[in-house]
């Protein structure tokens, strides 16, 4: 009977780890390359609806897309800014675009027909109503004979 090192199962999930972290950043940095990051978000949750918060700061209304799929959220923004001087003959312009991107998923009950939309603040408010749940079924107990 052979018994594993523990030292070798300690290394062995480190490396499974670095893999993970690796694939995980290699991901981050093609998001970032791409000029696009992820909007943060906030999901609350009441006795009859969702509500969805989500962060795109800087971002005028008209340059938000929300499309709401069968089981998710994708949220698409483009952010100008646009800084100009000007000073006797000369003329500077700084023109920065940023973009956000993030696809959240939806809770199975949420009512994608039933969605409202607010912006204030650079937050996009979304609120989703619950579902009418189905009722429990009841139990039947069997005896076997």
């Amino acid at each position: 009977m052979f018994l594993e090192d523990p030292y070798e199962k300690i290394e062995k999930f480190r490396r499974e780890m670095e893999k993970v972290f690796n694939r995980y950043m290699r991901e981050v940095d093609i998001l970032t390359a791409k000029g696009d990051s992820m909007p943060r978000f906030n999901l609350k949750e009441e006795k009859q609806k969702y509500i969805y918060e989500i962060e795109v700061p800087g971002v005028n209304k008209e340059d938000i897309e929300i499309n709401i799929l069968e089981d998710s959220i994708e949220v698409k923004a483009t952010k100008k800014k646009e800084k100009k001087e000007k000073k006797e003959n000369y003329l500077h312009i700084e023109t920065s675009i940023g973009n956000f991107y993030r696809v959240i998923p939806l809770p199975e009950d949420a009512d994608i027909k039933s969605v409202k939309a607010s912006y204030s603040n650079g937050i996009v408010r979304l609120e989703f109503k619950k579902k009418k749940s189905r009722k429990a079924r009841k139990v039947k107990k069997i005896k076997i004979q």
